[in-house]
């Protein structure tokens, strides 16, 4: 063979190498883009969705602590806690929580957030069980024989820890909201 014919092989196989590398290259930056596209988009549906389950929090939140009207039905005192805001949450609809982004998407928001934000979201939804949890121990209240409304003692117990779920929700805000640090 010539020595044209092994500069020809050998400059064609250099080509090929060469463009097979940049060809895995642009394959993995193209798949990198694609994750960092999937993850922002992922962040942000459970952001919103966190948002939406506040801005809830919020109204119901407003709307049983507001004062007592004349045509509202009386609430019985009790000696550890105001219980009006308790019976109102009893008797209303339970609040519509959004839970589609966080059930359906698990795998993709634990690729997508680090282990310091999917512990704060992760603490957050616990914390929208937990609500729902002490709302069902609440219960029904009951009418005194003065015609009082009244809950049970374990009922009591629930709207107080209710309530504390209620304020650190409240309080914590969006655990995925941008921080200024």
């Amino acid at each position: 063979m010539s020595d044209d014919l092994w500069v020809t092989i050998v400059g064609g196989l250099v080509v090929a190498v060469s463009v097979w590398i940049l060809g895995v290259a642009h394959g993995q930056w193209k798949e990198r883009s694609r994750e960092g596209k999937d993850r922002r988009a992922i962040t942000a549906a459970l952001r919103m969705e966190i948002a939406a389950n506040l801005t809830e929090l919020e109204a119901v939140w407003c709307e049983i602590h507001r004062p007592p009207s004349v045509q509202e039905q009386t609430v019985a005192p009790h000696p550890e806690v105001d219980i009006l805001p308790a019976v109102r949450l009893a008797d209303r609809q339970r609040p519509h929580w959004k839970w589609d982004v966080w059930d359906t998407n698990l795998p993709r928001i634990t690729a997508a957030l680090d282990d310091a934000d999917l512990a704060r979201a992760e603490r957050f939804y616990q914390g929208l069980a937990h609500f729902e949890n002490r709302l069902r121990a609440i219960g029904t209240p009951w009418e005194s024989a003065a015609g009082n409304l009244n809950l049970d003692d374990r009922a009591v117990q629930a709207w107080i820890e209710l309530e504390t779920i209620a304020e650190d929700l409240r309080g914590g805000g969006n655990p995925l909201s941008p921080r200024r640090d």
